[in-house]
């Protein structure tokens, strides 16, 4: 890791303004939805299993899609988009079709593989591990 930014900032060699939560390296105890940083992973996936090829179109038109009681959305619509234009625009749209491809366990078999879930380890005190939901969820 090259580096670790909290807002609002926390300096570890500065303390004697600061008391509880101002305290807490909020980088390395919370955990946080890991949002569009896993787009480039399940479109990595989809290519690596030989569902799609980078040129691949998606249809990513009307730009929502709901997912049992959940509807997505893509910030604009975009129509039909290539594998590459959906990680290059951060299609939802275009990588929920892509994990829909694909079998559950897959996709979290291999984030897990990745070490998502699991403490980086780098002996900060209080470090959060990370969650990964099981398959079935």
């Amino acid at each position: 890791m090259l580096a670790l930014a909290n807002l609002p900032t926390y300096n570890p060699n500065n303390r004697t303004k600061l008391a509880g939560a101002q305290l807490r390296n909020r980088v390395i105890t919370d955990t946080f939805e890991p949002g569009s940083t896993m787009k480039p992973f399940i479109a990595a996936m989809a290519l690596d299993s030989g569902r799609v090829r980078f040129d691949t179109p998606i249809n990513t038109a009307p730009g929502k899609m709901t997912i049992g009681s959940a509807t997505i959305s893509d910030a604009h619509p975009h129509g039909t988009l290539s594998v590459a234009e959906v990680i290059q625009k951060s299609s939802n749209i275009g990588v929920a079709k892509l994990a829909l491809s694909m079998k559950a366990d897959d996709i979290w078999g291999t984030p897990q593989t990745l070490g998502f879930g699991h403490p980086i380890k780098l002996g900060f005190p209080g470090e959060s591990a990370g969650r990964v939901r099981a398959a079935k969820t």
